[in-house]
């Protein structure tokens, strides 16, 4: 039996192998960057059903699938539909085909909270109305509905929505807060930053997926620290840890989200709208299906989780001598 881990060279996917491997574990990754952890590879291109093919699914695989377009760098200023579209829907249907044509049927598939968009309450369980607010959302909740439709034809796909995964190396836009703490400077809030929302640790998200993949069900579940902490106070005691002199700016709400969409018109983004639109707002999900069903608890807190990530961003700096 493989662990076939798709989308394993990315951030969760690199410390999911190097768990597996450390348990003992046979574990194929299957990415387009060859994995820093060494283990068997395969280069596939999920757009490519064909290159899935060369996976060689077999009947008693598990197979967890991280492979995903997010909100990076690379994101085009036109047909942001399409970009997101044909990896996050597209790649998960190859997925999926290829793995029925195999006869191999438990499938970990990992979405988002986004897929819920703006919330109505909180903390919001997993059947909380899902009306994503951006098309990275869309795509992860079209590809959700893909996973509901191979449980009909007899798969076994467990789906974690996943917040904010921080740890060392967590890539994305919490490099610019970094930047800006490391630098000593300014650090704007949309808002007065007492919103909270969910960072759940690289760690405690490795930990559920190892206590499914024991016995994959047809659920889906939240997964999220246990008590999220406002905005403002998680960056001040960062600020403080990190000896810098860098100063909490509260921004208008309104006004910072109508200069943010007029730049995202502009197709100069600092940030999108699936971030800044949110970014005052309580966004707290309920993990009480996973506590119980799973027995599975985070162990670590949001500000652990984000001192790690800042720390390996600051080392990392320092070798580069940036």
């Amino acid at each position: 039996m493989k662990h076939v881990i798709i989308g394993g060279s990315g951030f969760i996917g690199s410390a999911l192998t190097e768990r597996l491997l450390q348990q003992g574990k046979e574990v194929m990754v299957c990415d387009l960057i060859k994995p820093k952890v060494p283990c068997e590879f395969k280069r596939v291109d999920i757009k490519n059903s064909e290159e899935l093919k060369s996976i060689g699914f077999e009947r008693r695989d598990i197979v967890y699938h991280l492979a995903s377009r997010i909100y990076d760098g690379k994101v085009p200023k036109f047909n942001k539909e399409k970009y997101f579209y044909e990896v996050n829907v597209i790649g998960t249907k190859n997925v999926l085909q290829a793995m029925h044509e195999a006869g191999c049927k438990r499938l970990i598939y990992f979405s988002t909270d986004k897929v819920y968009g703006i919330p109505n309450t909180t903390p919001m369980k997993e059947t909380h109305l899902k009306k994503p607010i951006g098309p990275y959302g869309r795509s992860k909740l079209a590809a959700e509905n893909l996973c509901e439709k191979y449980r009909e034809r007899g798969f076994k796909i467990t789906i974690f929505r996943l917040p904010i995964v921080m740890g060392p190396g967590r890539p994305g836009i919490f490099n610019k807060v970094f930047y800006l703490i490391r630098k000593g400077m300014p650090l704007p809030l949309i808002g007065n930053g007492n919103s909270r929302y969910h960072m759940l640790s690289v760690h405690d998200c490795v930990d559920a997926t190892l206590v499914a993949s024991k016995n994959v069900k047809n659920e889906t579940f939240n997964l999220g620290s246990d008590r999220p902490v406002a905005q403002r106070e998680l960056l001040e005691r960062l600020i403080k840890a990190a000896h810098s002199n860098s100063r909490i700016i509260a921004v208008n709400a309104r006004m910072a989200k109508l200069g943010l969409r007029v730049l995202e018109f502009l197709h100069m983004p600092l940030m999108h709208e699936e971030q800044y639109l949110l970014a005052d707002k309580d966004c707290i999900l309920d993990i009480s299906k996973a506590k119980k069903e799973l027995n599975w608890k985070p162990k670590h807190d949001e500000f652990t989780a984000l001192l790690e990530a800042f720390e390996h961003y600051r080392k990392t700096c320092e070798k580069c001598n940036r």
